[in-house]
């Protein structure tokens, strides 16, 4: 299912690479709930695949029964065939059948499949671009804070009270070669991951490491030597890029959105309360009105 993926997804730039690590994280349930993996077969090999996770979405007081559809890939063989509809078909009639309130995905305005989407009846929640920060040597990496196993709960970012956020503890076990951090430097910490994605080197992709910040807490001179060890301790796993959503990034330091790929959330309300949520939530779209 990896090597379909990575067929799949190989032409789009800094495209995630699915070595075994990330699918055991996907197959796992990296989000604490049930996982559920559907698959299209043709004489026993993968021609289509598609994960649902089960997650907890709060929007504003309420808790909302979400499932969440991705990475969804066809192989470009077999593409135009109705497979990726299929899927997203099986995904609504298994969430339905568990009183789930909403779907959500994630994709890009550049990518066919949006289109798909669109038909079936996603729209957007929010459109942003994550905040980008190019890496380099540092001397933070040695006189600074230390790595320590992460917590059992994240964060939401501050300032959006009724944006779609996810709710309770995460129960996430990372892969050590995804290499989990919480890296602390006074009040402050910063919790990170690393993920393996394609980069587009000259006239060829190449394998490349991104580091996803997850969250920061802490204010002033902490927060800034804290994000500073991260930073250092992701280019020394051989990251060559951080990025974080950029609610989570809010004022860091050395972060900019210039030339980074938009990014589409986009949900399909089950139930009363999961289409208002997804109708509502589109108020923090960065393209669209403010609330």
């Amino acid at each position: 299912m990896g090597a379909l993926l990575d067929e799949a997804f190989a032409e789009h730039d800094e495209a995630q690479r699915f070595e075994p690590e990330v699918m055991a994280l996907l197959l796992d349930g990296p989000r604490g709930g049930a996982q559920l993996s559907l698959v299209a077969e043709d004489a026993g090999r993968p021609v289509a695949v598609a994960f649902v996770g089960r997650r907890a979405l709060r929007w504003g007081a309420k808790v909302l029964h979400a499932h969440h559809l991705g990475p969804i890939g066809v192989s470009p063989r077999r593409r135009r065939e109705g497979l990726g509809r299929w899927m997203c078909e099986a995904a609504r009639a298994h969430a339905e059948g568990t009183g789930a309130d909403l779907l959500t995905l994630t994709t890009n305005p550049g990518h066919p499949a949006r289109h798909l989407y669109e038909r079936l009846g996603y729209t957007i929640i929010e459109r942003f671009r994550p905040s980008l920060r190019a890496l380099g040597p540092t001397s933070y990496l040695t006189s600074l804070a230390a790595s320590e196993p992460w917590p059992g709960s994240l964060p939401g970012p501050p300032g959006r009270p009724l944006a779609l956020l996810e709710d309770g503890p995460q129960a996430i076990t990372a892969p050590e070669a995804l290499r989990p951090r919480l890296v602390r430097a006074g009040d402050a910490e910063v919790l990170t991951l690393r993920w393996p994605v394609i980069a587009r080197g000259p006239g060829a992709a190449i394998p490349a490491w991104s580091t996803q910040i997850l969250a920061v807490r802490g204010r002033g001179a902490d927060q800034v030597r804290a994000v500073e060890a991260a930073c250092a301790y992701a280019h020394h796993d051989g990251s060559v890029v951080a990025w974080c959503h950029p609610a989570v990034a809010g004022p860091l330091q050395g972060f900019q959105r210039d030339g980074a790929p938009w990014v589409w959330r986009m949900g399909l309300g089950l139930t009363p309360a999961g289409a208002q949520a997804v109708a509502q939530a589109r108020a923090y779209d960065e393209l669209g009105p403010s609330s």
